[in-house]
């Protein structure tokens, strides 16, 4: 599944519920949220780019999450956006550039 349009609600709403955790800062709720609509649809990438994102498993489970997503569906800019924000998180500064030149 390369889209969350076609999401349940339950995992929709959990979906959306984990990205507005983790823009307004509150890392362990969106990461709480992410895994918990991961459980109900883990072959979704949306899911996974964002579960990436929030840093599941540290940097080499985030990336590959994320890596996992932007090369099913490469049109997403936002799968390279949460892969180049892992990378920025852990001091990648070059690869995360590389990776938002790509997907511009």
């Amino acid at each position: 599944m390369s889209s969350s349009a076609a999401l349940d609600p339950r995992a929709a709403a959990t979906l959306a519920n984990g990205r507005e955790a983790l823009e307004q800062g509150r890392p362990s709720q969106a990461l709480e949220a992410l895994r918990a609509a991961h459980g109900f649809v883990p072959e979704d990438l949306t899911i996974q780019s964002w579960l990436g994102r929030a840093g599941a498993g540290g940097f080499s489970e985030a990336s590959l999450l994320c890596e996992r997503a932007l090369q099913r569906d490469f049109f997403r800019a936002d799968h390279g956006l949460n892969l180049a924000k892992v990378h920025l998180r852990c001091g990648l500064r070059a690869v995360a550039l590389r990776y938002l030149r790509r997907v511009r």
